[in-house]
């Protein structure tokens, strides 16, 4: 019990206000790619996330959308927050997938292979590898996440980001959060920042499924 409230707290350690500007000038940005090329971003909500042709696509968009960077010379963003962003919205407006998504029977939670990220981190150039873990871990713990507890992760949805309403979804899937953590991986879990990874996974793992019929 004493582990499940340290990690509840540290899920709310970011201030919303702090937050806020990044969490929109993401929307702004998906919202602005969405409308122009649907198509792509199907495309990349199709990935494997986390995968090589996920960064192919996401390194695509990012080139040739700098129209949608209102007011700014450039844009640092993740390519999970984004994809986040989007698998969130096509949620919301299909549907079908939103169906699919809730329908998940759930599965038993399939913890990050620790040794296959270090060993994926390993093959970068090593000036690239430095605090790379986290990049590398944090979409495939969303996807152990959404596949064990789909319906408490869809239950984020109808949700307002940083409000009352997403605190108590996100709590009451602690359990599979804890489920999911790897022993030994130090993870500060950021509920803005985890969000996305959720989206992401539980769109991905609803596709899937609706593939295989």
């Amino acid at each position: 019990m004493m582990f499940a409230a340290f990690l509840l707290s540290a899920l709310f350690a970011d201030p919303a206000a702090a937050t806020q500007p990044k969490r929109e000038t993401v929307l702004e940005f998906a919202t602005c790619v969405r409308r122009r090329a649907p198509d792509r971003v199907r495309e990349l909500l199709a990935t494997e996330p986390g995968g090589e042709q996920e960064q192919r696509i996401m390194s695509v968009i990012a080139g040739a959308y700098n129209a949608c960077i209102t007011g700014r010379r450039s844009l640092s963003l993740q390519t999970g927050m984004f994809r986040g962003q989007v698998a969130e919205m096509a949620l919301r407006d299909e549907p079908q997938m939103r169906e699919a998504a809730e329908a998940l029977p759930g599965s038993p939670p399939l913890k990050p292979n620790v040794g296959s990220l270090e060993q994926q981190i390993s093959k970068l150039p090593a000036e690239r590898r430095d605090g790379r873990f986290i990049e590398y871990f944090r979409p495939v713990y969303a996807r152990c996440v959404a596949g064990a507890n789909p319906r408490g992760v869809a239950a984020l949805l109808p949700t307002v980001p940083a409000s009352a309403e997403e605190r108590g979804a996100i709590v009451a899937i602690g359990e599979t959060l804890m489920q999911c953590m790897p022993v030994g991986v130090s993870y500060r879990i950021i509920a803005s920042e985890l969000r996305p990874y959720l989206m992401s996974a539980l769109y991905y793992t609803a596709a899937q499924a609706r593939a295989k019929g």
